[in-house]
């Protein structure tokens, strides 16, 4: 086992001690006599870095007049760092200049140095504004990271993927030889990180950044995403996607001759939800959504599960999918493909002519999808008459069905507070080695609302399923946002000419976004509105979903793609059987904290991967572009400049202060606007500018622009 620094560091810092022998360390660290030798070199190299003094044979204490934090490296902007201390009353987060970041990286766990406010006086640490300086790095967030590399003289360097990261010095191996400016995988050497010293070993080269599929690469392993499938899980997939025997349909409510569609994206290869709609002779509906028993192949504490559980989500890369199951089951058994018959789990809702619901009832079933939609099919048969006969009349007066209900929740969604944000979805269109050709926005038709509604609406009424019945459930969970946040906004929006309203903040919110919607000013407001509210996450507790405005959510529609719903399933398969006693329940709430935990970790990583890839790709297209001049919205203003989203790629970048040429600006007004001190010039946010690239980096992820005047 290998020291806990940050341990041994509180040890040695305690204030009813002035030393510390190394028994009672080890004693205190609870580690054998065995590790007496690793223990005394972290000691010498806390030494070094003069965290600790050697004050006599076998002893240690504090060096005086320094104050240390631990903490961990929350994030690396342009000039500094944050580190956030760890322990109670250390809530102001400590900033440590990019110089003095001693190769740490976000995530990381280290131990900072305080800096004197004044010359020869202790810092002090309840002060507003908290510096310092990292001198020991004790425990690494992620075990690789992936960059540039170069050299200088006889060093060698990397230079990381993403934003603001600064250059790390690195060791070279006799069989790994990159170029300079290859993309190279380096393994970090484990804590504790000394300053100065290099951080780790270069271990593999995935070539040329522009080289097909390098970005991809880069990406999987920047984020470290799971490729490969081990063979085991392979075996097993392959073993359980067998045909349906006539045992298991025997056991299950027969609905494979009701009509059952699914409407999903053109390039969709897995189906995990198809839906049924009658219109009742009372002017209801009976709403039928139907969801992959994805549970049936895969059993609790499987190679599978635990694999599904290792991924939690499928990742959508620009022209790649990392699925969270293996293909035999995410594309071909579990999938609720066109006129083949499939398990599944369907709840079927009676609703009301408002949209109310009147009962409901969870099956296990046996179906047979009628018709595989892709949204713009389904929104189509929305624009055309009812004209013809036989199934394709019947499939497109379910689509107009449906969007007749859909309109009537959307409406009641509406009314009870839910918030309505309208962040646009980029596409990209790729070619045939996988690189950016254009860009555009996914269009959001009314098909698009359709399925929304009815998968928010089945995902509410499962979430109160369980809690009807008091089963286990990973909720999802929405946090109402900080109160102080709240009022930051509102001022914000009122030196844009906006008004909150009145009511509870979720109300003052929607009003803002009502006032936006179809002004210049839509995108920025719903982007600031987005800020302020809290993530979404996983939790083994229901606390409701503050956008939605639900006491229970939770998530149950989409198992091939998402473990929580894959976990929801198996407990529902287990009670729907009678296999759910209490102790299996105990066991099962107990269990479901660190799912929720590690599943909301997965989740943040895959969104930030796609992200990162898109962005990526997007910013090479730009390079590659013959054009000089673009047009960009201001989305956002800082001290140092402005965000700038350029119209056609709908990608931001960064104008600085300093390339706005014709004036010396200030920021006015909660920082709404920059004015020039000479000519009185306003450039508010949602303003157009002409602007220039001034530097570029695909792999840095940085766009850094300059006006044209």
């Amino acid at each position: 086992m290998s020291i806990d620094v940050g341990q041994l560091v509180s040890i040695v810092s305690r204030k009813d001690r002035k030393s510390v022998s190394t028994r009672t360390l080890l004693k205190e660290l609870k580690v054998t006599a065995k590790h007496e030798a690793e223990l005394e070199r972290v000691l010498t190299e806390l030494e070094t870095v003069g965290v600790v003094v050697h004050r006599r044979r076998k002893s240690w204490g504090l060096r005086s007049g320094r104050t240390f934090r631990l903490g961990r490296l929350v994030s690396i902007r342009r000039r500094y760092g944050l580190v956030q201390p760890e322990g109670e009353g250390h809530a102001e987060n400590i900033k440590v200049p990019v110089s003095r970041l001693s190769g740490a990286l976000p995530g990381d766990r280290v131990l900072v140095e305080l800096a004197s406010h004044r010359r020869g006086r202790r810092p002090r640490p309840t002060a507003r504004s908290v510096r310092g300086g990292i001198v020991l790095g004790m425990a690494r967030a992620k075990e690789r990271i992936v960059g540039r590399f170069s050299r200088s003289g006889r060093r060698s360097f990397l230079e990381p993927m993403g934003k603001n990261l600064p250059v790390l010095p690195v060791d070279m191996t006799g069989d790994v030889q990159p170029r300079e400016g290859q993309i190279v995988v380096v393994s970090l050497k484990p804590p504790p990180q000394l300053p100065h010293a290099s951080v780790g070993v270069v271990e593999k080269i995935l070539g040329d950044f522009e080289a097909p599929g390098v970005d991809v690469e880069s990406i999987i392993q920047e984020f470290g995403l799971r490729k490969e499938f081990p063979q085991q899980v392979l075996e097993e997939a392959r073993r359980v996607a067998k045909p349906l025997s006539p045992k298991v349909v025997r056991r299950r409510e027969d609905l494979r001759d009701s009509l059952i569609i699914t409407i999903d994206p053109e390039e969709a290869a897995d189906f995990d939800d198809a839906l049924s709609l009658e219109k009742l002779a009372n002017g209801g509906w009976q709403l039928g959504v139907h969801i992959a028993d994805v549970g049936h192949y895969i059993k609790p504490h499987s190679a599978l599960d635990e694999e599904a559980r290792c991924r939690a989500v499928s990742v959508y890369l620009p022209g790649r999918v990392l699925s969270m199951l293996p293909p035999v089951l995410s594309s071909g058994m579990a999938s609720l493909k066109e006129g083949q018959e499939r398990l599944a789990k369907s709840v079927l809702m009676e609703i009301d002519q408002q949209g109310k619901l009147k009962s409901t009832r969870v099956v296990s079933s046996v179906i047979k999808s009628s018709a595989r939609l892709s949204y713009e099919e389904a929104e189509k048969m929305l624009g055309t008459s009812l004209g013809g006969r036989g199934a394709r009349r019947k499939v497109t007066e379910l689509v107009k069905d449906g969007w007749e209900l859909a309109q009537i929740l959307y409406e009641r969604r509406r009314s009870r507070g839910a918030l309505d944000l309208d962040l646009p979805e980029l596409k990209l269109t790729l070619d045939e080695a996988d690189e950016a050709k254009a860009v555009k926005l996914a269009s959001r038709l009314r098909a698009h609302h359709i399925i929304e509604e009815f998968m928010l609406l089945t995902n509410q009424v499962m979430a109160e399923y369980f809690l009807h019945h008091k089963l286990p459930l990973i909720s999802r969970l929405h946090p109402a946002p900080a109160g102080e946040d709240c009022l930051e906004l509102y001022q914000w929006a009122r030196a844009l000419g906006l008004k909150p309203g009145r009511g509870d903040d979720r109300r003052k919110l929607q009003s803002l976004l009502n006032q936006a919607r179809g002004k210049e000013l839509e995108h920025v407001v719903n982007l600031a509105v987005l800020r302020c509210l809290e993530k979404a996450s996983y939790s083994a507790e229901s606390q409701g979903h503050h956008a939605l405005a639900l006491a229970q959510y939770c998530h149950f529609t989409s198992p091939i793609r998402r473990y929580p719903d894959l976990i929801v399933q198996q407990i529902l398969e287990a009670y729907l059987t009678g296999q759910l006693d209490r102790k299996r329940g105990c066991a099962l709430r107990s269990a479901l904290t660190p799912i929720a935990q590690h599943t909301s970790t997965q989740e943040r990583l895959a969104a930030a991967a796609e992200r990162a890839l898109a962005e990526s790709k997007v910013l090479k297209l730009l390079r590659r572009s013959s054009r000089r001049a673009f047009t960009g919205l201001v989305t956002g203003i800082v001290a140092r400049g402005l965000f700038v989203r350029l119209d056609e790629y709908w990608v931001e970048g960064f104008l600085p202060l300093a390339n706005l040429a014709d004036d010396y600006y200030r920021t006015v007004r909660q920082r709404t606007a920059l004015v020039g001190r000479r000519s009185g010039r306003r450039i508010r946010l949602a303003s157009k500018l002409s602007v220039r690239i001034r530097d570029l980096d695909p792999l840095r992820r940085e766009l850094v622009l300059e006006e044209i005047r």
